[in-house]
């Protein structure tokens, strides 16, 4: 279960980049240190929801800013944006603000 209090960090582990109209990220190592070969390109939600992980917003902060930008109902929005922390967690993607 995600918390809407809790912030989360991007992994410095990967490298981000915009090609074209697409925005990129690549993961150099895993967890345990191996590399890996994974590649991750983003929907515009996605992207708007990856911009906002910066350590700083909370989980409720990032659905509230969304829901600014969005015509969607807001617990429509609040799932999907715990979909996809959730996604991006397990990908080692992103990790909670310690």
């Amino acid at each position: 279960m995600i918390n809407k209090g809790t912030i989360y960090m991007k992994s410095e582990e990967l490298i981000e980049r915009k090609i074209e109209n697409e925005h990129i990220l690549i993961p150099f190592t895993s967890k345990k240190g191996k590399a890996r070969n994974d590649l991750y390109t983003f929907n515009e939600v996605g992207l708007e929801i990856w911009k906002r992980i910066n350590g700083k917003n909370n989980v409720g902060e990032i659905i509230t800013e969304l829901y600014e930008i969005f015509d969607v109902e807001k617990d429509v929005l609040s799932k999907s944006v715990h979909g996809f922390i959730k996604t991006l967690i397990k990908s080692g993607l992103i990790e909670p603000k310690k």
